[in-house]
Formats: C-alpha cells, sequence, structure tokens
C-alpha cells in the first residue's frame, strides 16, 4: 500500500474567539507529504470547554448583586480542511497551501441567585428604570450560550533541523464569527402566597475577528510510523463586537416569561471595536496506518479580550460591553488522507 506523509489538521478552541477558537490547531500541519500527494483534506471530530466573561444581574440585595457568576461551557467541534503542495522558493521542503473551516457551539445552565427579606433593587439594563422589591425571595435561572464559527488560510514549509527533527513555521490569515448570549429569568417571590412577578433579560454579543497568525510546530519521528509533535502560535486580530439587550419586569401575579414588562421593557444596543491577540499550545501524535494518518491531540488557548457584558447595579448607566481575559482547551480526533487517491 502506498504509504504517504500529511499533517494532521484539527479544529480547536480558542476560541479565542472569541471566543472559544474552533480555530486554534488551523495553523498546525507537522507531518510532510510524498510529492506523489498534491492534494489532501483532513476531518476532525472533538470537543472544547470554553471559558466565559462573568455575567451579572442587573439586581441588587443589601447592596450586592443578586445573581453572579462564571462559566464555563463545553461542547462538540469540528473542522474540515483541504490542503494543496506547491511550489515557491522557500526554505525547506514540503511547502503547502490549507484552507480551513471549523465550527463550536456550546450552551450550560446556572441556577442561583437567592434573595434576602430585606429586599431587592431591581434595574433596568438600559439604566432608565428602577423598581423595588420589598420582602421578596428571588432565584435567578441563567442559560449561557455559545458557538463560533471561522476560517483560515494558512502557509507551511518543513525544515529539518537534526535527525528525525522537523521544524515547521506557519503563516495565516483568519476570519471567524462567534455569538455569545445570556438568558436570565428570575421570578420573585412576595411573602404573600402566589404572587410571583417576572423579571428577564435576554443580552446577545455578536464578534467578528479579522486577522493573522504565525505558528511553529515541532516535530520529532518516534518510530517510522509514529510523530510527536509540540506547537505554539500567537495570533493579533481586530475584533468588531455588537451587543443587543432586552429586559422586562412585570406586575402581574404570573411568573410566565418572556414577562409584558408592565413595570419597565426597555432595549440596549452598542457596538465597539478593538484589537485582541491568542496564544496557543498544541501537543499530537500522528500514526501513520499507510493508507490515511489518524491523530490525537490536546490544546489549550490563551485570549486577552474575550467580550462579555457589565449590567447595572446603579440607576442611570446603562448595560455597557466588557472585556475579560479568558481560556479554552479542549482535544480531538483527526483523520487525514490524499485527495489524489480518488482522481487517478
Amino acid at each position: 500500500m502506498r504509504r504517504f506523509r500529511i499533517a494532521a489538521m484539527v479544529l480547536a478552541g480558542c476560541v479565542t474567539a472569541a471566543n472559544a477558537d474552533p480555530l486554534a490547531l488551523s495553523l498546525f500541519n507537522p507531518a510532510p507529504m510524498t510529492a506523489n500527494a498534491t492534494f489532501y483534506f483532513t476531518t476532525s471530530v472533538g470537543a472544547i470547554a470554553q471559558q466565559l466573561p462573568t455575567f451579572t444581574t442587573p439586581y441588587t440585595t443589601s447592596g450586592r448583586p443578586l445573581f453572579s457568576s462564571d462559566a464555563t461551557v463545553t461542547g462538540p467541534a469540528g473542522s474540515f480542511t483541504v490542503g494543496r503542495m506547491v511550489d515557491m522558493p522557500l526554505p525547506g521542503r514540503n511547502t503547502r497551501i490549507e484552507f480551513t473551516l471549523s465550527g463550536f457551539t456550546a450552551d450550560t445552565t446556572i441556577i442561583g441567585g437567592q434573595g434576602f427579606n430585606g429586599g431587592t433593587t431591581l434595574y433596568s439594563i438600559a439604566g432608565t428604570n428602577t423598581s423595588g422589591c420589598g420582602g421578596c425571595d428571588g432565584t435567578t435561572t441563567v442559560r449561557y450560550g455559545y458557538n463560533e464559527i471561522g476560517g483560515t488560510l494558512a502557509l507551511k514549509t518543513d525544515l529539518m533541523i537534526a535527525p528525525l527533527w522537523t521544524l515547521t513555521p506557519s503563516a495565516g490569515l483568519l476570519l471567524s464569527r462567534s455569538n455569545l448570549n445570556y438568558e436570565s429569568h428570575t421570578p420573585f417571590y412576595y411573602n404573600a402566597p402566589g404572587f410571583t412577578p417576572p423579571a428577564a433579560v435576554n443580552e446577545t454579543l455578536t464578534t467578528w475577528r479579522t486577522g493573522a497568525e504565525l505558528g511553529l510546530n515541532l516535530g520529532y519521528q518516534a518510530t517510522p510510523a509514529l510523530k510527536l509533535n509540540a506547537a505554539f502560535s500567537a495570533a493579533l486580530y481586530s475584533m468588531s463586537t455588537d451587543f443587543d439587550g432586552k429586559d422586562c419586569f412585570s406586575g402581574n401575579q404570573s411568573s410566565a416569561l418572556p414577562c409584558n414588562g408592565s413595570i419597565f421593557a426597555t432595549v440596549v444596543t452598542q457596538s465597539d471595536t478593538r484589537f485582541g491577540s491568542r496564544e496557543r499550545l498544541l501537543l499530537s501524535a500522528i500514526y501513520d496506518i499507510g493508507w490515511s494518518r489518524l491523530s490525537i491531540m490536546g490544546f489549550s488557548s490563551w485570549d486577552d479580550a474575550m467580550p462579555g457584558v457589565v449590567n447595572p447595579t446603579t440607576g442611570g448607566v446603562p448595560a455597557q460591553i466588557k472585556y475579560e481575559a479568558r481560556s479554552s482547551y479542549g482535544g480531538a480526533a483527526a483523520f487525514t488522507m490524499p485527495l489524489d487517491r480518488f482522481t487517478r
């Protein structure tokens, strides 16, 4: 059976993304191919755990937030890569161009935030309305949802630095779109039985990232069929974030949501642009079974500025976009084959 040597390409997370970063491994493709394989593809499946910015409801009790929590969402991720060997005046061998599409989605729900009989103050996210809820308790349910999809175009080449050792520098362009959603429901229970006026908040951040990334992979050919790799990359990108939020607080004796906003119902929109950066570390093992390559890898990613929301805890201040440093980690398995075997 004809053997070939192709890189393992997988998705991972950023996500930074921004963000869970499903493009985390898009620049790491360390194993070379023989000249017999001009085109190749890789498909991968895995899972990512992404830390999200802290969410705090715009309600306070005894001067502190009724609900405030960090969350980590975990979900499936996948990617598909098409690569082509190219003849370019670069040092090394097996120069190649790769295009990758990848995606990730996850959600989780957290319940908490018991109030006190001293009462709760509710602020609208627009900062224009305030309402009291004296002598009542409130338990908040918050659903955190996150998804990201993106693509990369990368150039790579292999440098033999010693017997069995390969150094693979890479450079590429990236484009991704992520959505982070907070959905909060809080029915407030008065001392009087059966009276449960609900409050609700729904906030979404949509972020586009465009930028460039440099990577470096060190590979060791442990056996004729097994290659071990360690890779690091750093990305710099422009972030454009749109924030849309709405809330309501109803005086009706019903906890049905969404509430009708009989006390207040407000809307907030905001946009912001800034630069962000992301660093990644990847460890992988690639096994050549002759007609294809199988890969297993683990990764970690650090994002210096993930968009989130800061909700008001005083009157007159609307909800605003904030940024927090967050990390993600995960693993994936990949399957690689040359397209040439289907076209010859």
